[in-house]
């Protein structure tokens, strides 16, 4: 789990405290049943982001620069059933109002609270938090009073999570929603694209006024710029009029994709509030990422809030996370045999990741390490049970200083430490290592396989299969363990352990209803 990292103020979102109880993953010695010792061997319980996407065993590729492309660049939407019904925006409660002679400018702080949530919503943050701060040198009703102290404390936050993440694959707008995407005859055959102003930026800057005007403007000077849509990505394009025929230029109806985006995202929600990961921040934060890309803006800042309400140092743990995804697939081609692969997933996480707690455990099983490993893995897991304390309690205090009652029960009666549920059929934990070996072998090619199937339903059958698969050598490895009487075979199998439970965390992640 994470680095020490900065304690940062976050608002308090009260919509959905009461929610189902989430998965964790493994958890944390190894002298007991499996499920409780992946938090020690290295489970990295919350899922956000895809990360990087590896290959599948054999296609090797050298090139570090493509890996880290493809890094920046995975990551599609998952594939879900036609929802029945499309996202409702999160329901705030209504604040009570009280008795004129009780609280006299309740009317005037319900007023500036609806501008202030507004421009909250809004992404205007300094706005939000110059409104909220007037609520407060009002006699208003301590609801009113304790929403404007977490308007300003989110707006803060929420400002330096949008700075932090202001990444390739954290939070940007996907392309194939924006107001601007046009269609564009190129030599006879009709293609999206999105007008910009200069290809030599990192991030092109999109034409927004009058898109179409601007690209015949630029036919006839004789070269457009654009983002063309491809596959998988929109590709920095110039197209000159003297090597391609350019013809019919007019804007796309952006309507229908916006609707089945929010279908989808409805449906996803719908799975996460009743699955695994409703108290898992990430999720949360995958959430809100998926309708930020997404152009659902009324959906954003409730589902930060929750993120940032489960976990304060959210910025943080979106790097741990992509550190554990890549340390999963460094263990997986490993296993696998696939040396070459491993070495490139080991290079983009030393190049970028490595500062981060699951970076030096990657490192120390790339190298062999397992006395080092299993010290850092029990550390990290220490760290994050005292974190995740750390932030319950301050979720309690809010809720108390606020005057709301109910949500304080709610996390009052949260289970300190879970035990994950099991999903698998039992599996007898009897059977030598060599079997837990080939267990574990046959999970990784499992996930590989998946990783070739595209977005699609069929890859998430597999990615079951694989977890299946690495369950029950999890499992057969804890009997092994605590079985050995010889130290330095226990490490090893300790270590295995590890690696197992990282091939179980990728299949896992993969299949949560938000990427």
């Amino acid at each position: 789990m994470p680095t020490p990292r900065a304690s940062r103020p976050r608002p308090l979102a009260y919509g959905w405290l009461v929610i189902a109880a989430l998965v964790a993953g493994a958890g944390a010695v190894v002298y007991l049943k499996p499920e409780v010792l992946s938090g020690f061997t290295g489970t990295v319980r919350a899922p956000g982001d895809l990360g990087p996407m590896p290959q599948a065993p054999g296609g090797v590729s050298a090139d570090l620069a493509v890996r880290e492309r493809e890094a920046e660049m995975a990551g599609a939407p998952v594939t879900v059933a036609k929802p029945s019904e499309a996202a409702k925006p999160v329901t705030k409660p209504v604040v009570p109002t009280a008795a004129p002679t009780s609280y006299p400018d309740e009317a005037k702080a319900t007023a500036l609270m609806a501008t202030a949530e507004q421009s909250y919503r809004a992404y205007e943050w300094p706005k939000a938090a110059s409104t909220a701060k007037q609520i407060l040198e009002l006699k208003a009703a301590p609801l009113q009073l304790g929403r404007a102290r977490e308007l300003i404390q989110g707006s803060t936050t929420l400002a330096d999570l949008f700075k932090q993440l202001d990444e390739r694959d954290e939070l940007n707008r996907n392309y194939d929603t924006n107001p601007s995407v046009v269609s564009i005859d190129i030599n006879g055959r009709a293609t999206n694209a999105v007008p910009v102003t200069d290809l030599a930026n990192k991030v092109p800057t999109v034409v927004e006024k009058d898109p179409v005007a601007f690209l015949k403007a630029q036919q006839k000077a004789g070269v457009l710029t654009l983002l063309v849509e491809g596959k998988t990505t929109w590709t920095p394009t110039e197209l000159r009029t003297d090597k391609v025929l350019i013809g019919t230029i007019f804007k796309v109806d952006t309507a229908k994709t916006l609707t089945d985006r929010r279908l989808e995202f409805a449906t996803n929600l719908k799975r996460l509030t009743a699955g695994e990961g409703a108290r898992d921040a990430l999720t949360w934060y995958a959430a809100a990422k998926f309708a930020y890309r997404n152009r659902l803006d009324d959906q954003v800042t409730d589902l930060l809030d929750h993120a940032i309400d489960l976990d304060p140092k959210l910025a943080t743990t979106i790097r741990e996370d992509k550190a554990a995804l890549l340390f999963a697939s460094v263990v997986a081609h490993m296993k696998d045999g696939n040396q070459r692969q491993a070495d490139a997933y080991m290079a983009i996480v030393t190049k970028r990741y490595a500062d981060t707690d699951q970076g030096r455990q990657a490192r120390l099983f790339y190298d062999g390490k397992n006395t080092e490993l299993l010290a850092a893995a029990k550390a990290a897991e220490q760290k994050r049970k005292s974190d995740d304390d750390a932030a319950r309690q301050a979720r309690l205090k809010r809720a108390q200083d606020k005057g709301d009652d109910a949500s304080a029960k709610a996390i009052a009666a949260e289970p300190v430490e879970e035990e994950p549920a099991e999903t698998d059929a039992p599996v007898a934990a009897v059977g030598d290592e060599g079997k837990a070996d080939e267990l574990t072998a046959q999970a990784s090619k499992k996930a590989a396989k998946a990783m070739d199937l595209g977005n699609t339903n069929e890859r998430d059958v597999v990615y079951a299969e694989g977890k299946k698969l690495a369950d029950q050598a999890v499992k057969l490895y804890v009997a092994l363990v605590n079985k050995e009487k010889d130290n330095k075979k226990r490490e090893d199998l300790e270590a295995k352990t590890l690696a197992a439970n990282k091939i179980k965390f990728m299949c896992i992640k993969y299949m949560r209803p938000f990427h």
